[in-house]
């Protein structure tokens, strides 16, 4: 896979990305079957995870990077366009798919850089909560985690 070292491109394979790949191989027979939607998919790892283990997967990302999107994937139309201004916009685009798919769950990794708690005030900002909080790097193979580095929590949330 082509990478971009420039962490602005969304061809960088985001050590959050790996590490929410890693998640869906574990869990493999829950994904198994299902549809998937990986919002900000960049690089798509764990899309492409979720796809290997028999999900039906759609990629969204930001239309604003053709370099991104142009990719035998597009003949498949499997790739939709979302553009985000910041977390708030991603926050009700999950409340409204969650909303329009009862039993659904979003799955997330991220850094936490900062120590403050931006998940939990959007949370409950759009009436949501989280049924799971892992740390990203205690599920992890030690020798698969070695060589990522960050705080990368792993939630799960639901309506």
């Amino acid at each position: 896979m082509a990478q971009s070292m420039k962490e602005e491109y969304g061809l960088f394979v985001w050590p959050c990305s790996v590490v929410l790949a890693e998640y869906v191989w574990q869990q493999r027979s829950r994904f198994s079957g299902v549809s998937v939607i990986e919002l900000g998919a960049g690089t798509s790892l764990p899309g492409l995870v979720a796809a290997k283990v028999g999900s039906d997967v759609t990629l969204t990302d930001d239309s604003n990077r053709p370099e991104v999107l142009c990719c035998k994937m597009m003949l498949m139309r499997c790739i939709l366009c979302i553009y985000w201004q910041g977390f708030d916009d991603l926050f009700a685009t999950v409340t409204f798919l969650l909303q329009n798919s009862p039993g659904s769950v979003f799955i997330t990794t991220y850094h936490n850089r900062s120590g403050h708690h931006l998940i939990e005030f959007l949370m409950a900002k759009w009436g949501l909560k989280c049924t799971k909080l892992l740390d990203g790097f205690s599920f992890m193979p030690s020798y698969k985690a070695s060589g990522l580095s960050g705080n990368i929590q792993l939630a799960e949330i639901v309506l």
